[in-house]
């Protein structure tokens, strides 16, 4: 049985987010945005500007507990980057800071690499036994994952 249509679909819905993800690129060369996430104890904050994504969080408590975005961001960077690669950037870190650059090219390769996957690759049939050892190994990463984060 060929999946045809579920396929077209899947490529389609990630082209669309691709068109959007470069207008969103285009974009923050003119006008910058920032969106601010507030936890109980952290705030996460994602900016784009310049062509670039930063990812910043703060762990400490910003004494707001809104959602905030606009066009221009409030609390600016260190600016000071540890690492710095092809525009990835590992930004400065201490105990109360620590964020990450990454341009909006990568995002671009990432969501047309996922709408070209179901063509890519032949489909397989597989078995309930391979699908509960793909689960199982999921699971195990997320629970890592969480792990690290505390």
């Amino acid at each position: 049985m060929d999946h045809r249509k579920l396929r077209i679909a899947w490529s389609v819905a990630w082209g669309i987010a691709a068109v959007l993800l470069i207008a969103l690129w285009v974009r923050s060369y003119q006008v910058g945005g920032y969106l601010s996430m507030p936890t109980a104890t952290k705030t996460i904050d994602i900016v784009a500007e310049e062509g670039e994504l930063e990812c910043r969080l703060f762990l400490y408590d910003m004494g707001d507990q809104n959602l905030h975005f606009g066009l221009r961001d409030p609390q600016p960077s260190h600016n000071t980057a540890v690492v710095h690669f092809l525009g990835f950037e590992i930004l400065y870190v201490d105990d109360f800071y620590c964020g990450v650059t990454f341009p909006y090219w990568f995002g671009v390769f990432a969501v047309i690499v996922m709408a070209i996957a179901p063509w890519a690759f032949p489909t397989y049939r597989f078995s309930l036994r391979t699908l509960l050892i793909a689960t199982t190994l999921v699971a195990i990463g997320l629970g890592l994952i969480v792990w690290v984060a505390r």
